[in-house]
């Protein structure tokens, strides 16, 4: 995939979101490819609030909606904040999410993002999971007002749904 680091008319911004380990990257996929000169996010995203109700048999399904945010860092200099507004539906803590994403710059200017076919696979005490799911930029404001583009998300959580998530997202866009 091909990187434009900055240039008036494209840019191309790789957010590596990345704390997940190992096991992330064993449920869900291969590692995502760091291209030459992408720009790295790190963050912490913490839950914020949570509607989410159980039913089936033994309480087996759990759906609802979980909203996230963190501040992290790009490249370990610039700051960016970091919203996710996600809805799940798990049967034993594995599943389908879907939800999306803004990511806000220093310099005001925002992405959104879609995100699409997302998965979790929990432990089977359902309380650490990983995830991954395909990311479609919906659109931008600011410098990012013409931006489109698509990448990967990729997950874990160390605890039961709402605890913290360390997550990579790896986007690259246009415009």
């Amino acid at each position: 995939m091909p990187l434009v680091r900055t240039h008036k008319f494209a840019r191309t911004l790789v957010l590596l979101v990345a704390l997940g380990a190992a096991s992330a990257l064993t449920a869900c996929g291969d590692a995502p490819v760091v291209p030459e000169g992408a720009q790295v996010v790190s963050v912490q995203l913490t839950s914020q609030d949570k509607v989410l109700h159980t039913v089936g048999p033994d309480d087996s399904k759990i759906y609802g909606s979980n909203h996230l945010t963190g501040d992290g860092t790009v490249d370990g200099e610039g700051a960016v904040q970091v919203e996710m507004l996600a809805t799940v539906n798990y049967t034993d803590g594995s599943g389908d999410f879907g939800g999306v994403i803004t990511f806000t710059f220093a310099d005001g200017s925002s992405l959104g993002v879609l995100m699409e076919d997302g998965a979790a696979v929990a432990a089977t005490d359902t309380t650490e999971a990983t995830f991954h799911s395909g990311l479609r930029v919906i659109g931008g404001t600011g410098s990012l007002v013409n931006a489109h583009g698509s990448g990967t998300f990729v997950g874990t959580r160390k605890e039961a749904l709402g605890g913290a998530v360390e997550a990579t997202f790896t986007l690259s866009y246009t415009g």
